[in-house]
């Protein structure tokens, strides 16, 4: 059982920095200099606006403010989704993850927002010749 928990607090946790960490597509077309984009603080805001509100309504509040503003990035289809109610589930799953682990959530921000840029920065020298196919959405990381 603890395996499993701790499996799965993984899997949130890459999900989450996966939800909230996006690379400009069109920064990584015009060529190297990547700009990390810190999705986190509307997140935390949807967050706490969220916490009192029914299911229902934490979901459109969560559309209305994430997906509605970068839908390849929160959208069904840019994460993989085949439904609405899938979207739904997991959304009310990172708010309430968010509530949850939300020192572990910070502290794995914090290490990215550190340490992406010179990663980046590696992968762009190192392959040099690398171009982005994705031009029209976002990536994740």
């Amino acid at each position: 059982m603890r395996e499993l928990r701790y499996g799965r607090l993984s899997r949130i946790m890459f999900a989450a920095a996966s939800l909230l960490f996006g690379l400009s597509g069109s920064a990584l077309a015009a060529g190297p200099g990547c700009r990390v984009i810190n999705l986190m603080p509307k997140f935390w805001e949807v967050v706490n606006k969220t916490a009192s509100m029914p299911p229902d309504q934490q979901v459109r509040t969560f559309r209305r403010a994430l997906v509605a503003t970068k839908p390849s990035l929160y959208g069904g289809a840019g994460l993989g989704f085949e439904s609405d109610q899938q979207l739904n589930a997991a959304i009310l799953a990172a708010l309430a993850n968010g509530r949850d682990h939300q020192a572990a959530i910070r502290a794995t921000t914090d290490l990215l927002m550190t340490h992406l840029p010179s990663y980046m920065a590696r992968f762009e020298a190192t392959f040099p010749d690398f171009v982005a196919t994705f031009r029209s959405m976002s990536c994740l990381l």
